[in-house]
């Protein structure tokens, strides 16, 4: 689960975590519903830690993603919880500190498909400087824009060139160096190789891989379960909101809890099994505006039974955390 910093106290020692997620609630407000895309998740990552958020589209992923960098669109906000990075909880600082003090500084974001968004009439270099100087960076400019180049494996001769003349792999790792400009510790990357192919994605992975040795901590936001095995030490399970399973990559994935991850997983095919049919998932999930009382799987488990009415809390069984009455 990465490296921690230890505190040393009178009475006991303790792993510090570099960020704590506790209660988080983030909901989007219409004139009739109000949609609870992100609901009472708590989790923590470690100083050069690992962390991989898995579930089906719609399931809060992105959203707690741009919680932590306050980007939420309009018309969401967040209505509780906490965020604490080193420390401090910079969930309750205001918008001028924390676009001073946190983003991008502290915690930076690649958001999907934002290698779709470079100006393509300007130079990745021009682009590059223009973040520099919206964050009043007071360094050389072109040493700043040369070793981030150099971290994502690109030589400084990119920095003429415009969009067009860029490959897709080359403008994902320009968006990768943009967000490591300003050197943060935590760096979450949202479907960072969706709509790239295999080569280029097997590319990318062995880039993020290169990045963890480097001390970052990084928070991988996928549909794709094979990309977080590969990156992440640590996986948390999202449905309908909601964190259902947190555990090692490893125990979640040979040993699955919840009974919506024990689906998610059965569907990836694998080589040495003899039953070869592919498993799916029935039903859907449920209409996030219109959220009934009790375990929001309830509908699609083989196993529901009467006090899956209520909500379950989160329950500790084999090292691993699981919202399911099962593990009462």
């Amino acid at each position: 689960m990465g490296q921690a910093h230890i505190v040393h106290r009178s009475d006991i020692t303790v792993l510090e975590p570099l960020l704590t997620i506790k209660g988080l609630k983030v909901y989007y407000f219409s004139r009739s519903n109000i949609i609870k895309a992100v609901d009472d998740v708590c989790l923590e990552i470690l100083h050069n830690g690992s962390l991989g958020l898995a579930g089906e589209s719609g399931c809060g992923k992105t959203t707690l993603g741009t919680a932590l960098l306050r980007s939420i669109s309009s018309p969401g906000r967040i209505v509780e919880g906490s965020i604490i990075l080193d420390g401090k909880d910079i969930s309750t600082i205001s918008d001028r500190d924390f676009d001073r003090l946190i983003r991008w500084k502290k915690i930076a974001m690649v958001f999907q498909g934002a290698m779709n968004s470079l100006t393509p009439v300007f130079t990745v270099g021009k682009q590059m400087k223009e973040i520099l100087d919206e964050h009043q960076f007071t360094g050389n400019v072109s040493n700043a824009i040369s070793e981030s180049l150099s971290q994502v494996l690109l030589d400084d001769s990119i920095v003429g060139k415009y969009p067009h003349e860029l490959s897709g792999g080359q403008k994902q790792r320009i968006i990768i160096a943009m967000a490591l400009l300003l050197k943060p510790q935590i760096l979450i990357a949202d479907e960072p190789t969706t709509s790239l192919d295999v080569i280029v994605q097997a590319q990318v992975i062995n880039l993020f891989k290169r990045l963890k040795k480097t001390g970052l901590s990084i928070i991988f936001i996928s549909h794709d379960l094979s990309v977080i095995s590969e990156l992440a030490e640590t996986v948390g399970i999202m449905y309908a909101g909601q964190l259902v399973e947190l555990g090692s990559t490893r125990a979640v994935y040979s040993n699955p809890k919840h009974p919506y991850t024990q689906k998610l997983i059965a569907t990836i095919p694998r080589i040495k099994d003899k039953d070869n049919s592919l498993q799916f998932l029935k039903g859907k999930p449920p209409d996030m505006a219109d959220l009934e009382k009790g375990c929001r799987f309830l509908d699609r488990c083989s196993f529901a039974m009467e006090v899956c009415n209520k909500d379950p809390p989160f329950f500790e069984y084999e090292n691993v955390k699981v919202r399911c009455w099962l593990y009462k």
